[in-house]
């Protein structure tokens, strides 16, 4: 089989979740944080005929680049990655999945929300860049007064550097809200936006609407003001 360039970027990506990946026969991955804070869910075009598991997605795809054109033969304990031309060929042996620590499952849907509203691309870059800069770990979403404001700080320094930034608006200016996240489990595509629901059980579903892919989901967990 082939695997297309926009299946092998969201894969690439996927290692920035957790270096393991357990892919089921059929055209859903899944990736979950090694500490259980985000996880994500992508459906693509091609599907696997066999499960596929490693603990090394990057050696992986690094052994892909080497080929030209690759295609795939999925076996069950090995991949055989050859060229289109036959001029190469590697065999890579596919590990044991209980060495993974993935599971191929999303959050259920929630009932209590507390707050849903579209975060741009060029808003989501913002967020990123200023968190770059300030080098925090930080990011707090909040509403006043009718607006949506992300902050980016380090909320163990109350009076240390911050960037606020406003990416949105909402109709009931009354509604106070207050949510944090870690910026390692905020692990987003910033080339995409995203439809976001804040559940209060304390988790975010971020829904991608301008993906190349049938549906991308990521889920992170989500810390409220006491």
């Amino acid at each position: 089989m082939k695997i297309s360039e926009d299946t092998l970027k969201m894969l690439k990506w996927m290692t920035t979740v957790n270096g393991g990946i357990k892919i089921d026969e059929g055209n859903m991955l899944y990736s979950k944080s090694e500490s259980q804070a985000m996880c994500c869910v992508c459906q693509i075009k091609e599907k696997f005929p066999k499960p596929f598991v490693t603990t090394n997605l990057t050696k992986f795809l690094s052994l892909v680049d080497i080929v030209e054109n690759p295609e795939f033969e999925f076996e069950d304990k090995y991949v055989t990655i050859g060229s289109e031309d036959g001029k190469s060929k590697i065999k890579f042996f596919m590990s044991d999945p209980a060495l993974v620590n993935q599971s191929n499952k999303i959050p259920k849907e929630q009932k209590d929300i507390a707050i849903k509203f579209h975060f741009n691309s060029e808003d989501l870059g913002k967020v990123y860049e200023a968190a770059k800069v300030l080098n925090v770990s930080d990011i707090t979403l909040k509403t006043e007064a009718g607006n949506i404001y992300m902050i980016v700080s380090n909320r163990a320094v109350p009076n240390g550097d911050y960037i606020k930034l406003k990416i949105g608006e909402i109709e009931d200016p009354d509604l106070e809200i207050e949510y944090y996240y870690r910026k390692q489990n905020l692990k987003l595509i910033p080339e995409y936006s995203y439809d976001v629901t804040v559940y209060s059980v304390g988790l975010t579903k971020f829904i991608s609407t301008n993906s190349k892919y049938d549906r991308f989901e990521v889920f992170v967990v989500t810390s409220k003001e006491n």
